[in-house]
């Protein structure tokens, strides 16, 4: 029986709006003998990876971007499902589905179900005005979405409509990367009842379980301030 690798691969500049001549997903060969890889294809170059896994003969990958086709400006990235033919190892699209917020940077499955963590964007911000309490008008900066979304997981590996979406809040104590939170990677806990998040913009780890097709917080900790956990 072949084995097979698959690469993610960056498709997007710095600014990650101006796509460049991408890769998408790389399939490879392994030769088991020599210790090699050798290139069979490359697919879906317009796919900037940001994490890949494979559960259930199906390839799962984030595409770590600010904008979703379609719209003129922003709407985040998306997931995708894969199929993987055995005999050849090549992919071939199940479906897709939205991100919900920026730069979709990790995914993992549980169970039934498909988690993903939106990492949002540091560099884009919006001033607004609003009124207070008392009468008065105060300037506001909002910044993107940094969100744990929870998919269901059809049948056929695909990838069903959100079931739920946490959003964290707060900020940390560096400039730069720290003005609002942003959700780095989500984790099994050894037991593997738990897993856990890392907020690299707000020094915190966050514990979940998922009851009922939902979300639910199990714990928190901080962490040592600006130390921006990942993983």
């Amino acid at each position: 029986m072949e084995t097979y690798c698959y690469v993610g691969n960056r498709t997007r500049k710095k600014n990650m709006r101006e796509a460049t001549a991408g890769l998408g997903i790389t399939i490879c060969r392994y030769d088991e003998d020599r210790g090699q890889l050798s290139v069979l294809e490359n697919v879906a170059p317009d796919i900037n990876v940001g994490s890949l896994f494979i559960d259930r003969n199906v390839l799962y990958c984030t595409d770590e971007c600010p904008d979703l086709p379609g719209m003129r400006i922003g709407g985040g990235g998306q997931v995708y499902a894969f199929a993987i033919d055995q005999s050849t190892g090549l992919l071939k699209e199940l479906n897709h589905q939205p991100s919900y917020a920026s730069m979709p940077c990790y995914a993992i499955s549980y169970g039934d179900y498909v988690l993903l963590t939106n990492h949002g964007t540091r560099q884009n911000h919006v001033t607004i005005s609003e009124r207070d309490e008392s009468g008065k008008f105060r300037v506001k900066v909002l910044f993107d979405d940094s969100s744990l979304v929870l998919y269901k997981r059809q049948d056929n590996g695909s990838i069903g409509e959100p079931l739920d979406i946490w959003k964290a809040v707060g900020e940390g104590l560096l400039d730069d990367i720290q003005y609002s939170p942003h959700l780095h990677s989500v984790i099994f806990s050894p037991s593997g009842k738990l897993f856990s998040v890392c907020d690299k913009g707000t020094d915190h780890v966050y514990l979940f379980r998922v009851e009922n097709d939902r979300l639910v917080m199990a714990g928190s900790s901080t962490v040592d301030p600006g130390s921006a956990p990942r993983y």
